[in-house]
């Protein structure tokens, strides 16, 4: 797909207005389709989108939350690739973000699918806060989670793990979840999932937990 299409200015088509009528991806050559899950964070809240194209100037993602125009978001790409922009328009459940400058797609969407075993546990996270059952051979324990992904958690713990141990976590109110632990620091342990959990099932998860899919940043956006 790549190789069809030039990675270019998207940024006449996220234009602050009413996006003019879509052409298939394949016929724009300013737009890489994708089909990719990032961070949406703002002054109030960060959620996890659907990134559904790319191009050097900025981005179209399926967004859970209301946006306004000319707000001011940070959109996560990986899990060490964070850019700023703005909101140019919104459209059932769709938003159009620029970038604040062009960026250089191809080393990004490289560099965020080139992940290693001991990187499994990344990928965009929310910060959230609640009890997990941690089973470790025929112990269990109880832990708080403080991050939340597809591939992975942050817990809280005193437990001594070594990397690579075999764990099974259960979220509080969700179904267990096979995993190993990845790293372990200060008191906190990164747990890389065997199996991504599948985003629709997150989103549901988040809105039984916590009543909404965003969470709410306290002292605004960092």
């Amino acid at each position: 797909m790549r190789d069809a299409l030039e990675l270019g200015d998207i940024s006449e088509l996220l234009r602050f207005d009413e996006p003019r009528p879509k052409t298939p991806m394949s016929q724009d050559s300013r737009l890489l389709k994708i089909f990719r899950v990032g961070k949406l964070t703002t002054d109030r809240f960060e959620e996890l989108c659907l990134v559904r194209a790319v191009g050097a100037g900025g981005v179209m993602a399926h967004v859970h939350s209301p946006l306004a125009a000319r707000q001011r978001v940070r959109i996560e790409l990986g899990s060490d690739r964070q850019f700023w922009g703005n909101v140019l328009w919104t459209k059932d459940g769709t938003a159009g973000i620029g970038f604040d400058g062009q960026v250089d797609i191809a080393e990004v969407l490289a560099r965020a699918g080139d992940e290693t075993d001991d990187r499994r546990s990344h990928g965009p996270r929310l910060a959230i806060d609640c009890r997990a059952k941690l089973r470790v051979g025929a112990q269990f324990h109880w832990v708080r989670v403080h991050d939340l992904g597809q591939t992975g958690a942050g817990i809280i713990s005193d437990e001594a793990l070594e990397n690579g141990s075999e764990v099974v976590i259960t979220l509080e109110g969700f179904r267990p979840i096979p995993a190993s632990t990845a790293w372990r620091r200060d008191g906190r342990i990164g747990i890389a999932f065997n199996q991504p959990i599948p985003f629709g099932e997150l989103m549901q998860w988040l809105q039984y937990m916590f009543g909404r899919t965003c969470v709410e940043i306290r002292g605004g956006a960092h």
